[in-house]
């Protein structure tokens, strides 16, 4: 195991997502566009754009609301125990 891993959280790791990635997602799934992600994250529009197109990438998903229901699956299946033991 990675102990880098142990300061992420378990959804950026199912994911393969940076710790960065992993909060734009957060914010991507509470409804926040990109120029407000950028704005509370402190980062410009750009970065924000190419940190989304890499989740999608590695969540093999289309669009904002596939990523937010793959997320919320993961949560519900974390809360569930069902990736405990695994």
């Amino acid at each position: 195991m990675n102990p880098r891993n142990l300061r992420k959280p378990l959804g950026a790791i199912m994911l393969n997502l940076t710790p960065s990635e992993f909060e734009v997602l957060k914010l991507i799934t509470k409804g926040y566009k990109t120029k407000d992600i950028a704005s509370e994250r402190n980062v410009s529009t750009n970065t924000v754009k190419s940190q989304t197109k890499s989740i999608f990438q590695k969540m093999q998903v289309r669009n904002r609301a596939e990523a937010a229901i793959i997320l919320a699956h993961l949560i519900k299946r974390a809360t569930d125990g069902e990736f405990i033991g695994a």
